[in-house]
């Protein structure tokens, strides 16, 4: 399995992704925990294309994030695509929970190179991830569902993150996630 899970932030995507990889034993990839280095530090263009190569190379994955400008790598190998939207009202508050969660000393929220900076870096972006949140549905679904289908996928869309087995299930027996 080959699996992309997208969706707005605050959206669930890495619990849901987190689950269905304990349930399968796939290899799960965090984009922001491939991305962010210490202190925010961006990987350089070839470096970030070089990890989501080497990441969509493997025989299985579960890759979950945005990041719209690398969707087509993801999706060309993917072989199925999950998009989780709870809707803007929960995603909103789910982000505003994470941000004063991170102030309090909670920081598994953060990617995995950030996590000892903690708090000091809680709010960064913030007004840009709440604004992503609030248009994804008008902005990046229908590019991500453009995408999608020319590569021959059916996003299967949930809303609240959903039960992973039963999920799971419905992603075996449904094959029309792959377009015909």
């Amino acid at each position: 399995m080959r699996l992309v899970v997208v969706g707005p932030p605050g959206a669930g995507k890495t619990r849901l992704a987190t689950a269905l990889a304990a349930r399968t034993t796939t290899p799960l990839y965090d984009l922001d925990d491939l991305y962010w280095g210490s202190g925010w530090t961006r990987p350089t263009p070839e470096t970030w294309h070089t990890r989501l190569s080497e990441v969509t190379g493997r025989d299985s994955w579960i890759i979950a994030g945005n990041f719209q400008p690398t969707m087509d790598i993801r999706l060309r190998r993917a072989t199925h695509v999950i998009v989780v939207d709870p809707g803007p009202a929960v995603c909103l508050a789910r982000l505003a929970r994470r941000t004063l969660g991170i102030y309090l000393g909670r920081t598994e929220e953060l990617p995995r190179h950030l996590r000892a900076e903690g708090r000091r870096q809680a709010g960064r972006g913030l007004t840009r991830i709440a604004r992503t949140a609030a248009r994804y549905r008008h902005v990046e679904l229908p590019q991500t569902h453009r995408l999608a289908h020319t590569h021959g996928l059916r996003p299967l869309h949930v809303g609240r993150t959903p039960d992973p087995t039963t999920l799971l299930t419905h992603l075996s027996l449904d094959r029309s996630t792959r377009c015909a």
